[in-house]
């Protein structure tokens, strides 16, 4: 198997940070000494916090459109099933940020 058709496994296994870091890491291991271990932990690592900085993204983006009234939630593209629920919401962007932040270091 080469380097295309593993990244393209990859990314069908949904491991799309392994696959996108991929080459990188394996010249990062022929590089310098690197055990097969330490190789497969810094692929796996990648992925981990490929994966938390996308849920810190969806929930920023869900909180910022939570926080539109219905008339800006409708010119932003937000779906109408969420602006009735967002007519009475105000939020200030630094809790949600604090907050998120909280989220993301647990």
């Amino acid at each position: 198997m080469n380097l295309i058709e593993l990244q393209r496994a990859l990314r069908q296994l949904r491991l799309g940070g392994i696959a996108a870091v991929l080459e990188t890491r394996l010249r990062q291991a022929q590089a310098e000494p690197m055990a097969p271990i330490d190789l497969v932990a810094c692929l796996v690592s990648d992925e981990l916090t490929r994966r938390s900085e996308r849920l810190l993204d969806r929930r920023r983006k869900h909180v910022a459109d939570a926080a539109l009234g219905p008339d800006e939630a409708r010119r932003a593209g937000v779906g109408l099933e969420l602006a009735p629920q967002a007519q009475n919401l105000h939020v200030d962007r630094s809790i949600v940020d604090v907050v998120v932040e909280a989220a993301r270091l647990q």
